[in-house]
């Protein structure tokens, strides 16, 4: 869920990815098999027959206690995981029949209608190899509407990955001999920019200072 491209879609699809798993593991670890716990299993491969069976017993409540207190912890702090009202977004094509269901304006509608009917949109939205952001920001120009609506929903950071950067670059700047810097906003926009530099250009350009 780290990155600078995640959206509260593709977060929401793994969260909701991960607590399906907890349900195969427990359903796994209760008929005896272990297989999703492999460095585990490689510790228990060193005890005799006597003591595997006896630790695996063990183990096996140990945990499926601790997915249950997991399961209820992703309740507690996601108890809506759901994209049902989002997936217009993620595949708009196939809502071109459905478009009645999706809570849109007037404007947003009628853009959304004549989006689905542009056959080389599809054609582009089944071959790109951008983002799903990336998509729909190439189509602000066209879609107005519909592309400030889509905004609202990606644009929101889903995570602090952004701010944990920041700091994370901050505390490196600012270390204990350089703690009397004062201002820092330009060298943090330097650390935290996607953009390399052309060290070699930039000195090219410069004129060394001669030797006297």
């Amino acid at each position: 869920m780290q990155g600078r491209k995640q959206t509260i879609v593709s977060c929401t699809n793994k969260m909701t990815g991960f607590k399906r798993k907890l349900g195969s593991w427990r359903f796994s670890v209760q008929k005896g098999d272990l297989c999703n716990f492999p460095s585990l299993i490689k510790e228990m491969n060193q005890l005799n027959a006597t003591e595997y069976n006896k630790e695996q017993e063990e183990l096996k409540d140990v945990i499926l206690d601790h997915i249950s207190r997991l399961e209820a912890a992703l309740d507690k702090y996601f108890p809506s995981l759901s994209t049902e009202n989002l997936d217009w977004i993620v595949s708009p094509f196939d809502f071109a029949d459905n478009v009645d269901k999706i809570d849109l304006t007037a404007n947003e509608r009628d853009e959304f209608i004549d989006l689905c009917a542009d056959s080389t949109l599809k054609v582009k939205f089944n071959r790109i190899e951008a983002s799903v952001a990336g998509f729909w920001l190439g189509l602000a120009e066209e879609y107005p509407n519909l592309v400030k609506k889509v905004s609202y929903v990606l644009l929101p950071f889903s995570t602090s990955y952004l701010c944990e950067q920041a700091f994370s670059v901050m505390t490196t700047m600012k270390c204990k001999s350089r703690n009397r810097l004062l201002s820092v906003e330009d060298d943090l926009r330097v650390s935290l920019s996607t953009v390399r530099p052309n060290i070699k250009r930039l000195c090219s350009e410069q004129q060394s200072q001669a030797t006297h």
